[in-house]
């Protein structure tokens, strides 16, 4: 998809580091690459034009047919369409009868379907008076020796003109014109650039490159990132895809012209400049997708979940209620786990059963109790080694005090249910030789049954 950029590395000035952070840039670019699914929401995704044609038959992209009965255009929500929705407004009808009655009149030029030339068998856009310009100069010509002439009546006579080639900007299905090959929109895009300001200067290759063609409120293009924030982009996508969250064309447009304009690679932002400017689903995706591609960024740079900060639960492949990958992070704290191991133990058990949300919520209490009360044992139970029987009834004693997170006491069932969510993820996590071949049991049992050996 083009070039790279050095990721964003905090105080990386002097050459080496530079020329490390390309290296890396183009090592990230690879990564992305392999993990992008080819073959995505076939139909929808086109990865030759870098455009996305929401379809408004699959149940997981969001765009709607207006619900006027003779309006055939695309909506955001199931409502009406920009158009109809102005025109209720307007109309003193209540929404039931406008839907019924309402029969809107379109510039077909605004839905982006370019009408053709109405003489038969040209296949060029219309320009003027429904005739191609071509058609259109003659058409001008002849009124001026003729100008009562009807336009019906001089179309049939013309012969059609050859198609003429595409506008340069990828994906643009109008025709090009003039000496640079755009269409009349992009035509218009490319004055504000300074170099259409210079006689007989060339369109620059960049500037092609991050042109979107004209979008229907049912698609967003990628185009105007950076090669490199485009597969990050794509990636997060596809991953909010595979949770089975929703695709939103519209919104999606408008957060790539947030991040077009802000960094080459959405790992250059800091998520605290995410927020605040946009509608609140727009927000959240920027979020979502900077959370997304960062810890992907952790991964490619092969960065343990144990040794981070916090836990993604969308990252591990974590339940959410309805049985599918929670689309929720829920970010769990690790702070307090600062025996290694234990980190390890309870990430094992989350990648190899795939507990629901509940469920990792409460191992993690499970093992942030252990934790304290190994915090508290000589060594601080850093090193799994060297523990000992004193060690687990230390761990077992906190369990059996343990209170419910408001204070108040905790019922022994509930004591029960959390230690034998610590006892399972500490076996399935693959520690039979754990202090010395010994395994949690009850906390509420003496502590001198509360362990037992095999």
């Amino acid at each position: 998809m083009g070039d790279v950029v050095a990721l964003h590395r905090p105080g990386a000035a002097d050459e080496r580091q530079a020329a490390w952070a390309v290296l890396e840039a183009e090592g990230w670019s690879v990564w992305l690459r392999e993990q992008v699914t080819g073959g995505w929401r076939e139909g929808e995704w086109d990865a030759q034009t870098l455009v996305f044609t929401g379809d408004v038959e699959h149940p997981r992209t969001v765009v709607y047919r207006c619900g006027t009965a003779a309006c055939d255009a695309l909506a955001r929500a199931k409502s009406l369409c920009t158009t109809c929705a102005k025109a209720q407004r307007v109309s003193g009808l209540s929404m039931k009868e406008f839907k019924a009655v309402f029969v809107p009149v379109r510039d077909r030029t605004m839905t982006g379907v370019q009408a053709r030339c109405r003489v038969e068998g040209c296949p060029r856009d219309s320009s003027l008076w429904g005739l191609c310009s071509s058609h259109a100069s003659l058409r001008h010509k002849h009124l001026e020796r003729d100008p009562h002439s009807a336009l019906e009546v001089w179309a049939t006579g013309q012969k059609p003109y050859p198609p003429v080639d595409s506008c340069r900007v990828r994906g643009c299905r109008f025709d090009g014109r003039g000496p640079h090959a755009l269409c009349f929109q992009h035509t218009r895009h490319f004055k504000r650039h300074p170099a259409s300001r210079v006689a007989g200067a060339a369109v620059p290759a960049d500037w092609l490159e991050r042109q979107a063609p004209y979008l229907s409120v049912h698609q967003f293009s990628l185009a105007p990132l950076h090669p490199l924030a485009r597969l990050e982009v794509l990636y997060a996508l596809q991953q909010r895809d595979a949770r089975g969250q929703k695709i939103d064309p519209h919104a999606t447009r408008l957060m790539i012209a947030r991040l077009a304009g802000a960094a080459d690679s959405v790992t250059a932002l800091h998520a605290d400049d995410l927020a605040g400017r946009s509608a609140s689903n727009i927000d959240a995706l920027l979020r979502e997708t900077h959370r997304v591609v960062t810890a992907a960024l952790a991964r490619f740079r092969g960065a343990c979940p144990a040794e981070l900060a916090t836990l993604d639960l969308t990252e591990l492949g974590v339940r959410g209620k309805r049985g599918g990958r929670t689309s929720r992070p829920g970010d769990l704290d690790l702070a307090e786990l600062v025996q290694p191991w234990l980190r390890r133990v309870l990430i094992t058990w989350i990648d190899e059963t795939k507990p629901a949300t509940g469920e990792v919520r409460r191992a993690h209490r499970a093992c942030v109790t252990a934790a304290r009360a190994l915090a508290l044992r000589p060594g601080g139970g850093r090193d799994e080694a060297v523990l000992a029987f004193a060690d687990m009834n230390a761990v077992v004693d906190a369990f059996r005090h343990l209170p419910r997170l408001d204070g108040t006491p905790m019922k022994n069932k509930a004591r029960n249910g959390l230690m034998g969510f610590f006892s399972r993820s500490w076996t399935t996590a693959g520690r039979p030789g754990t202090w010395a071949g010994c395994r949690p049991t009850s906390p509420g049992t003496p502590a001198t049954r509360s362990l037992r050996t095999r």
